[in-house]
């Protein structure tokens, strides 16, 4: 191991004490995925085989925002090819074998099927690259969590945007905002989804501590 980020499940490895000849997979860009494409995936279900199992599917859905248990919230590609305990880590691969994500999770409950999240080959490459140039990733923070408003709310009067739901006591935005305040701009521009305010702080400069 030489270094790795937990918040996109993305690490480099050495691999020492060997004179195996590796191909290095050809990367694509995930931008330019569409719904329907067919997609692939690759892995090691269950770790019952030592030849991988290749699956086939589609992008079900482009960009599908979830939050992990540290609240760092992932842009995802959905999509309904077969992924399994032991795949995570595999490859989601489109129709030329190039690769445009990395298999991390999957609803596992009653009543879903074939519901598969693979992180961007864009946000792996981006991160790969921090790594080696760095050694760690830096992300800003707002120091808040926050909810979209919801349509009963909009009824009632409440615009819409990003409802601060719990503030981080160490975070200076305790001397500035509340819990229930709805943030409903950023860099003067209306939010139409409340990740937008999620997006735009990711994009800030980490160098610039302000």
């Amino acid at each position: 191991f030489v270094s790795g980020d937990v918040e996109s499940d993305t690490c480099i490895l050495k691999i020492v004490n060997t004179n195996d000849v590796f191909k290095p997979a050809s990367f694509a860009n995930s931008n330019d995925i569409v719904h329907g494409e067919t997609v692939y995936t690759i892995g090691f279900p269950g770790g019952t085989t030592i030849d991988p199992i290749i699956s086939a599917g589609i992008i079900s859905a482009t960009d599908v925002r979830q939050s992990n248990l540290g609240g760092y919230q992932n842009s995802y590609v959905q999509t309904d090819a077969t992924a399994n305990p032991g795949s995570s880590g595999g490859a989601l691969l489109n129709n030329k074998g190039q690769v445009i994500g990395m298999i991390t999770s999957k609803i596992a409950a009653t009543n879903y099927e074939n519901t598969v999240y693979s992180v961007p080959s864009k946000e792996i490459q981006n991160v790969v690259n921090e790594l080696f140039s760095v050694g760690y990733i830096m992300r800003p923070t707002l120091g808040i969590t926050f909810i979209t408003v919801q349509p009963y709310e909009l009824d009632a009067g409440l615009p819409f945007g990003a409802k601060i739901a719990t503030i981080n006591d160490a975070s200076k935005a305790k001397e500035l905002l509340d819990v229930d305040e709805i943030i409903t701009k950023v860099n003067g521009q209306q939010l139409s989804y409340s990740y937008e305010l999620y997006d735009a702080v990711q994009k800030l400069n980490i160098n610039n501590k302000t």
